[in-house]
C-alpha cells in the first residue's frame, strides 16, 4: 500500500464538506531554489501555525508566497516558495500549496517529520492581545486533522508550532484545541510482546496471513497483512499496527494455543 498524498487528504476534506482548493501551480516560487524531499512514510503529525499578520483569502496566500521567495524572516535569500505545505482562509476554506513529499520550511528540523498547515491570522496569546480564528477556521482545523489521521491512521498526531520553538504561535484557541485532540486518543491496550514490526511480522504469519520475510521493514505485502488481519478482525483496515491492531493479533494467537 503506497502512502498517502495530498492529494487524498483533500478528498478526505471534501467528504467532510470543506471546500479545498489546490494552487500549486499559482504560487510565487524562488527562482533558483526547491525544497528537498522527504519520506512521506515517516510522517508522524500535522503542525498547525498562524501568520502572524492580517486574516484573509486566497489573495493572502498569494501575497505570503511572495513574500517568502524573496528576503524574509526565515531566510535572507527567499525561500523556495511558501514554507507550508496547506493553509486555511478566513472563511474555512483549505488551500493546497506543495504535495507531501514537499519538505517546507515552516518549523526548522521538525518540517521532517510534521506537516505544516498554516491557519490566517494574527491569533491573541497571553500577553499578546490580538483576534481570534473565525468558527469557519476552527472547524476546517478538526476537519484537517480529522483528514489526516484517517489517511495515516490513528498514531497520527497533531501539534502546533509551540511544540517546536514559537510558544505564540498558532495562538492560544488553536493550541488548545490541538493539546484537547492529541490527548483524545485510542486506550491502552496490552500488545503483547509486539514491541517490533518483525514480531508483528512473525505474528501474522502464524495467523495465516503472508507478511513477507520477517525483516522489520514495512513493505507492501507487509502493510497487505495487516490491512487482510483487521478486515477479519473488524478492525479499521489502514495498514497501521497500532496499539489496537497489536492487542487484536495477540489475543488471536492465544486463542489459537
Amino acid at each position: 500500500m503506497s502512502a498517502p498524498t495530498v492529494e487524498d487528504i483533500a478528498d478526505h476534506l471534501r467528504g467532510l464538506g470543506v471546500t479545498v482548493h489546490d494552487m500549486r501551480g499559482n504560487l510565487a516560487t524562488h527562482a533558483t531554489r526547491t525544497f528537498t524531499d522527504r519520506d512521506v512514510g515517516s510522517l508522524q503529525g500535522v503542525a498547525f501555525h498562524h501568520s502572524a499578520g492580517s486574516t484573509g483569502g486566497l489573495d493572502k496566500f498569494l501575497s505570503i508566497a511572495r513574500y517568502h521567495v524573496g528576503p524574509n524572516h526565515i531566510s535572507g535569500s527567499g525561500c523556495p516558495g511558501i514554507c507550508y505545505t496547506m493553509g486555511v482562509t478566513d472563511t474555512g476554506e483549505v488551500c493546497i500549496f506543495h504535495p507531501l513529499e514537499a519538505k517546507t520550511w515552516s518549523h526548522g528540523n521538525a518540517n521532517r517529520s510534521h506537516v505544516g498547515v498554516l491557519v490566517c491570522g494574527d491569533f491573541s496569546t497571553p500577553g499578546h492581545d490580538a483576534k481570534e480564528p473565525t468558527p469557519e477556521q476552527l472547524w476546517a482545523v478538526c476537519c484537517v486533522a480529522l483528514a489526516f489521521r484517517s489517511a495515516f491512521g490513528v498514531g497520527f498526531g497533531f501539534a502546533g508550532h509551540f511544540d517546536f520553538g514559537k510558544p505564540r504561535c498558532p495562538g492560544t484557541t488553536i493550541e488548545t484545541m490541538v493539546r484537547a485532540m492529541r490527548t483524545h486518543v485510542e486506550q491502552p491496550h496490552d500488545t503483547g510482546s509486539l514491541d517490533t514490526l518483525g514480531a508483528v511480522q512473525t505474528a501474522l504469519a502464524k495467523l495465516g496471513h503472508t507478511p513477507g520475510t520477517p525483516d522489520g521493514i514495512m513493505g507492501p505485502k507487509t502493510r497487505g497483512a495487516i490491512c487482510a488481519f483487521q478486515k477479519a478482525a473488524g478492525l479499521t483496515v489502514d495498514g497501521v499496527a497500532g496499539p489496537r491492531t497489536k492487542a487484536a493479533i495477540s489475543k488471536a494467537l492465544a486463542d489459537a494455543t
